[in-house]
């Protein structure tokens, strides 16, 4: 529902009325340039065993008349939740590529932060949608970012929480690469730093593995504690961890190509460490189908890192383990993998050692 008249453009949010007389969320929109087109429009779906979220958001853009995306879901919820009318009952263009959605408009007058989106992927994203949450109250700003070329970068202006003497912020991003291709969901959350003396400043970069998000404060370099219990596992100057005294070497080595590997275990658990760039890592979308898999971006000792985590159940594997979770650390420049642990065990308690094992990594 767009209209052009004299140059004008008149952007149009609407709220219309089904048959039951629920009233539902209609975006339709146009840049300033005119070169995107952006539809958005919110239906109730039958709740079943596949689908627990009935109020659902879909995504239709163009791009100079030729549809990009169709019908792509950008927000779920129930009747628990807020929905999307109420969190973005203001809409503005930022730039011919950024659209926000919010529930209100920008206050000069307040403190602001910036988040900056980057595009280290290689490859062009079709849309990406970054989420800014203040807890506590419950500040809520959705930016839409548009044909986000490979090396691109976007900075987004958005409402700072320590006016307002919140504790907590939360950033999550998704989206879809031009080829069609999801770029998975990532979230994490902030503590937010009273009285400080300038804006804070967060980074959403995505890589051609997944999505980092981080901040600019900085993170105190120190050695953790090993606990009790635990011994010092020394890679050949290359990097320390810390291990259960029960979690024995098995196996020396690693693969042919690794510069170090090897192999721990006990009854209950195995863990397989391997420095180097050697190896694959499982497919996405085979992962995506394992029970209750969980994906993290992180940062351990200075460097990026992607924790996996799903349940392999009954099977023919050869073993009796039950629980696995995977740890890839990259190089300075993410360009490859530097090392990798894969951990296995019984019991859905001892995923914790795992936690511990890759949060005690040192390089050297």
């Amino acid at each position: 529902m767009e209209k052009i008249t004299g140059g004008v453009l008149f952007l149009m949010t609407t709220l219309f009325m089904q048959s039951c007389g629920e009233r539902f969320y209609k975006l339709a929109t146009v840049s300033p340039g005119k070169t995107y087109r952006v539809r958005l429009i919110e239906k109730k779906t039958e709740i079943s065993a596949e689908n627990h979220w009935p109020y659902k958001v879909f995504l239709t853009l163009e791009k100079e008349g030729h549809t990009g995306v169709s019908d792509a879901t950008i927000y779920t919820g129930d009747d628990m939740q807020a929905r999307f009318g109420n969190i973005a009952s203001e809409t503005e263009w930022m730039a011919e590529k950024v659209l926000r959605l919010a529930h209100e408009k920008i206050n000069a007058g307040r403190p602001f932060d910036w988040i900056e989106f980057r595009n280290d992927s290689g490859e062009t994203l079709s849309y990406v949608l970054i989420n800014w949450t203040v807890h506590s109250p419950n500040l809520n700003e959705i930016f839409l970012l548009i044909d986000v070329k490979p090396d691109e970068k976007i900075r987004l202006k958005v409402t700072s929480g320590v006016e307002e003497r919140a504790d907590r912020s939360w950033i999550s991003c998704l989206g879809r690469f031009e080829g069609g291709i999801a770029l998975e969901r990532e979230g994490r959350d902030f503590r937010i730093v009273e009285k400080r003396n300038s804006q804070a400043e967060y980074f959403v970069t995505v890589k051609k593995w997944g999505t980092l998000i981080e901040n600019n404060a900085p993170l105190p370099k120190a050695r953790p504690k090993m606990p009790e219990g635990w011994y010092e596992v020394q890679a050949a100057g290359l990097f320390t961890f810390y291990l259960p005294k029960s979690l024995k070497l098995a196996r020396p080595g690693g693969s042919p190509e690794s510069e170090w590997g090897s192999t721990f275990s006990n009854d209950q658990m195995y863990l397989n460490v391997d420095y180097g760039s050697w190896g694959g890592e499982a497919a996405p979308e085979y992962l995506a189908k394992q029970a209750e898999y969980h994906k993290e971006i992180t940062t351990i000792d200075g460097m990026t890192a992607k924790i996996q985590s799903y349940h392999i159940g009954e099977g023919n594997w050869g073993h009796d383990y039950k629980y696995v979770t995977g740890l890839h650390i990259y190089t300075s420049n993410d360009s490859e993998r530097k090392l990798s642990m894969g951990f296995m065990c019984k019991q859905s308690s001892d995923m914790e050692v795992a936690r511990k094992i890759f949060n005690s990594i040192q390089f050297q």
